[in-house]
């Protein structure tokens, strides 16, 4: 058995090369998405670009703009997801989800919140709803 010595350069270029890979992957699920969306059909919630999403999300190499647009994107299917779902006890379920992941997304830093701070407009109103509907 011999010893090999491992190249970290070589290791870092593979990673970046995957990460372009699912960058790429990722773009043509969105023209998919977006073609889609202009001949009137619903935005597909593919889960191909959700799982892809995923492992960019925890990607170290994903930049910041690429964050802010996976976070737009599901904050726009939960919001979907949300008005189309006829069961009161699914609608509070994902409503928890969503207080959370705004919990999260407050404790970043104020120039990362307020470049995002668009994202949950929509989302600011219903919680705000619900928090008083609850009381």
């Amino acid at each position: 058995m011999t010893d090999e010595i491992v190249d970290l350069d070589e290791c870092r270029q593979r990673k970046k090369e995957e990460h372009d890979r699912l960058v790429h992957w990722r773009e043509l699920f969105l023209n998919q998405e977006r073609s889609e969306m202009r001949i009137g059909e619903l935005p597909c919630i593919s889960r191909h670009l959700t799982n892809l999403d995923k492992l960019l999300i925890d990607d170290p190499l994903t930049d910041l703009g690429l964050r802010v647009e996976i976070l737009a994107r599901c904050a726009y299917i939960s919001a979907l997801l949300y008005d189309e779902e006829p069961e009161p006890l699914l609608k509070h379920i994902l409503l928890l989800s969503i207080r959370r992941h705004h919990r999260q997304f407050m404790r970043l830093p104020e120039p990362v919140r307020e470049a995002g701070a668009w994202i949950w407009g929509t989302w600011l109103d219903v919680l705000e709803e619900e928090r008083h509907g609850a009381a």
